[in-house]
């Protein structure tokens, strides 16, 4: 059964992701309002947008790469940390994917590209990162480490310091909790 245009139309405005396709030289033949928004733009002005304009240097020389790979074979990808740089100046982090167009659209390019924004949770574990290594320092300084027991795997998990005091190799060491309490002094235990 064939599906009414506008249903594709509703369906592509109404994403919550950036749709983006731009030819070979990286200028955008479409966008959807969504990646308007995303990169802080008016969807006015997305035909003909650079690419390279909404990125910064390091995303200039991926972006490069990029479209090189456009012209081989390779599947596309899946959530590529990618930053971008709205007009303003602020960024946004986003997860970038793209997938191969049919042919019949291959007058508007070879590619579609969708983009998630992640500044929140890119944010997120970024924190969670800090407090690892603030956690890892704290071990140090203290001379402690920690250690948990996976009851459903029987995988224990060590901190680095604790490999440190121990002075095991994490990529010799048997994760395992018999393992682990074999190394306890048996009044430890």
């Amino acid at each position: 059964m064939d599906q009414p245009p506008e249903l594709f139309r509703w369906l592509i405005e109404a994403s919550a992701d950036g749709l983006w396709i731009f030819d070979d030289a990286g200028v955008t033949t479409y966008a959807n309002a969504r990646m308007a928004e995303i990169l802080g733009r008016d969807p006015s002005s997305m035909p003909g947008l650079r690419v390279a304009d909404t990125l910064d240097e390091l995303g200039r020389q991926h972006l490069e790469v990029h479209l090189a790979h456009m012209h081989t074979d390779v599947a596309g990808e899946q959530n590529v940390e990618t930053y971008f740089v709205r007009p303003d100046g602020t960024g946004v982090w986003g997860l970038c994917s793209w997938s191969r167009l049919p042919e019949e659209a291959a007058a508007l390019g070879q590619w579609l590209h969708r983009i998630t924004p992640y500044d929140e949770q890119r944010a997120a574990r970024e924190a969670l990162e800090r407090s690892r290594h603030q956690l890892s320092q704290g071990q140090q300084i203290a001379s402690m480490g920690t250690w948990g027991w996976d009851l459903v795997s029987d995988e224990v998990i060590c901190s680095d310091q604790l490999y440190r005091i121990y002075n095991l190799d994490p990529a010799t060491f048997d994760p395992t909790y018999h393992a682990f309490l074999s190394m306890v002094h048996p009044d430890d235990r």
